[in-house]
């Protein structure tokens, strides 16, 4: 009798043909009476096989597989022969399939979820200073930011004010100073005293007479 190939098998006595190994599964020794399947994170393109492929990073498969599957945009693996893939963490996207790493969102945007593929932008009127965030903050009273994803928030000029989460600052009306930067509110000029202009940083005494 002939020794059944690598690849092939033959479960039944008295046979005059050993039987191709499918596509997932393999044999590895000569004389085998069944083919076992892949394991996970390992696949057989084709039939006869004696070994089965480790997946590549980025790609994973399941018991038996023919091919390894693409993680999905938001998910990695970043070891070979992967049973499944990883959600990327909050502050953190993949943009792409088959991604072995995900990227940090950059200074000015954030993602709060798990398993995302974009990071989003701080609206204006906030902030994000570090990468990875997961959420913005909001400008403190007496600062600003203007623009959509901004990484800091600028003071508003003597004479002008904020509360918080301002796009920009206000000017203190006529009557009002204030005399500091950062302000979160302006103050009333003294009797005696007036601020006959918007956006005034000091009172201006009345003259005599």
């Amino acid at each position: 009798c002939t020794a059944c190939s690598k690849g092939q098998y033959q479960g039944s006595t008295g046979q005059s043909e050993c039987i191709e190994c499918s596509v997932g599964e393999y044999s590895s020794s000569e004389e085998a009476t069944l083919c076992s399947a892949c394991s996970p994170g390992k696949y057989a393109l084709n039939r006869s096989s004696s070994t089965c492929s480790q997946c590549s990073k980025g790609k994973f498969s399941s018991s038996g597989a023919s091919s390894c599957t693409k993680c999905p945009v938001g998910f990695i693996t970043n070891t070979l022969a992967s049973s499944a893939c990883s959600a990327c963490s909050a502050g953190k996207i993949a943009s792409y399939e088959a991604a072995s790493n995900c990227t940090a969102c950059s200074k000015g945007q954030y993602q709060g979820s798990t398993g995302q593929s974009e990071c989003i932008e701080c609206s204006v009127g906030e902030y994000s200073s570090s990468e990875e965030a997961t959420l913005c903050s909001a400008c403190s009273p007496g600062k600003y930011a203007l623009n959509r994803s901004s990484s800091t928030c600028s003071q508003c000029s003597k004479g002008k004010f904020s509360s918080s989460g301002a796009s920009s600052c206000t000017k203190c009306p006529v009557g009002f100073i204030t005399n500091t930067l950062a302000s979160s509110a302006c103050s009333a000029c003294s009797a005696g005293k007036i601020a006959s202009y918007e956006a005034a940083s000091n009172c201006t005494a009345c003259s005599k007479g």
